[in-house]
């Protein structure tokens, strides 16, 4: 009996070594290997692999864009004399980015610039659903508890299904450089993909204190550091807006946003989000759109047109109301 049990515990010891190695191995979150960006079938922790490559290489930034994925088609390029940085990562949140801006800070990294995009998925999705995402679990997190690290990514099933992906996919040179020189791969020329009959679902419970709790101190760290901080709302699209709006927080969220920083708004019914071939989705606009973007927010450029209806208006405490109003005229315009 003893000697059964030992040969159990060896097989099952081999075969948990087994298991890990393939998962070590494949990588299909890039984790094991953060300084190899490969394309590995999945989408991989791009927060991880970020935060390990600047920490590797502290003096190339000097300027960092936080968001979710939507900001990843904001070229950093377009920002002139700067060396900019993305750190766009799927559904990154503003608590994500207030750890990665102490981290740096912490190991002597302190940019010039902090750009941060906010949109409707910073107040409605919570910090903590994202720990049990392979593919959005923070770096903080992960270095902070080894044992959640090995529980989400020493599991070989995630890396067998991965497998018949990588078969047929060849390493992008290009694509694995521009990852790690910008931080974002942006593919101009495309057209919009998908066109929405209605809005989207926004159901589901506020985060809006937690957001604005993390925006705030966000703001003391850029001001006891000296750091330019600017934060944008995203353009959404208008089938993510007139969902957001008939939630009834996204006003809210606008008036308290202007409470913590000032910010540049894009949202709203204008001639950008009611036009579906400037969006990939619902979710992402087109890097031209993102050049737009970054030509408001870094150079000062507004088109007087869209400016007029909302896109590029820079708001504060003392005129919020006036960029309310700028969107409830539009939102009666078409009925909403």
């Amino acid at each position: 009996m003893k000697r059964f049990l030992l040969k159990t515990l060896a097989f099952a010891l081999l075969f948990a070594l087994t298991a890990a190695g393939i998962s070590v191995y494949i990588d299909p979150y890039n984790v094991f290997h953060p300084l190899s960006y490969r394309e590995n079938g999945v989408e991989p922790n791009k927060n991880y692999i970020k935060m390990v490559y600047i920490l590797h290489n502290p003096e190339k930034f000097d300027t960092f864009l936080f968001g979710s994925s939507r900001v990843g088609f904001v070229n950093p390029q377009k920002l002139a004399g700067a060396r900019a940085y993305n750190m766009t990562g799927s559904m990154a949140l503003p608590r994500e980015h207030l750890d990665n801006l102490k981290t740096m800070l912490r190991h002597g990294i302190t940019p010039k610039n902090v750009i941060i995009e906010v949109d409707d998925l910073s107040y409605r999705m919570d910090p903590e659903n994202n720990k049990k995402e392979q593919q959005r679990a923070p770096y903080e997190y992960l270095r902070a508890h080894p044992l959640a690290f090995a529980e989400l990514y020493l599991d070989p099933r995630v890396s067998l299904d991965a497998m018949e992906i990588i078969r047929y996919s060849s390493r992008n040179r290009a694509e694995e450089e521009a990852f790690y020189e910008t931080g974002a791969t942006v593919v101009y020329g495309e057209r919009g993909l998908y066109h929405p009959k209605e809005e989207e679902d926004l159901s589901g419970p506020s985060c809006l204190d937690g957001a604005m709790d993390a925006l705030s101190e966000i703001v003391t760290l850029c001001r006891e550091h000296d750091i330019r901080l600017t934060v944008f709302v995203t353009p959404l699209h208008y089938a993510s807006y007139i969902g957001a709006v008939r939630r009834g927080d996204f006003e809210l969220f606008m008036r308290r946003l202007s409470e913590v920083t000032p910010y540049y708004n894009f949202s709203g019914l204008n001639d950008i989000t009611l036009d579906s071939d400037n969006y990939m989705d619902t979710s992402h606009y087109l890097p031209e759109v993102g050049d737009m973007i970054a030509a408001c927010i870094w150079d000062g450029e507004t088109d007087p047109a869209l400016l007029a209806q909302g896109f590029g208006f820079y708001t504060d405490a003392g005129n919020v109301e006036e960029l309310i109003a700028i969107l409830a005229a539009g939102n009666a315009a078409h009925g909403l």
